[in-house]
């Protein structure tokens, strides 16, 4: 009954932070409120999976926030790769192939890491640009983690 319990949790926090992160994409909302959203989204995932320690252990739930953190974080990657592709698909027989030429061309990844990649240093040509896009990411990305943690953390002492 517990281990039921616990699935039930996590696969509630994992499909509240995906259809949280699905609505964000929607809407043209200012970067300050998406990162305050983003925060209760990785909180959310980091209780979930926090709740599990019980029936799975504590390095299988920080597996499961690593793991989760980087898909939620990437998530709005692929669906902008995947909505580029169906855009290109009115045009193109071959829609994949071009989005991915293209982004090559522009980064020298294709497909969703090189959407996100795309998406990251957009048009910086100068390397210390693309320096200081990328430690922006990261910065947000440890803060996203951390967030998660806490979660975990609270979560954990609390079950």
């Amino acid at each position: 009954m517990k281990f039921l319990q616990s699935l039930f949790v996590f696969a509630l926090g994992l499909g509240i932070a995906i259809l949280l992160k699905m609505v964000l994409r929607e809407f043209e909302l200012a970067q300050d409120i998406i990162a305050w959203i983003n925060t209760v989204i990785f909180v959310v995932i980091g209780f979930a999976c926090g709740y599990q320690c019980r029936c799975f252990g504590e390095t299988n739930t920080v597996i499961m926030v690593l793991a989760m953190s980087v898909f939620l974080y990437l998530f709005s990657s692929i669906l902008g790769y995947y909505q580029l592709v169906d855009a290109l698909s009115l045009q193109h027989n071959n829609p994949e192939q071009v989005a991915d030429a293209f982004l090559k061309s522009k980064v020298g990844s294709s497909g969703v890491w090189g959407f996100y990649v795309y998406g990251v240093i957009g048009q910086a040509t100068h390397w210390l640009g693309k320096l200081i896009l990328w430690a922006i990411q990261l910065w947000f990305f440890g803060l996203s983690l951390f967030w998660a943690f806490l979660g975990w953390a609270l979560a954990k002492d609390m079950s």
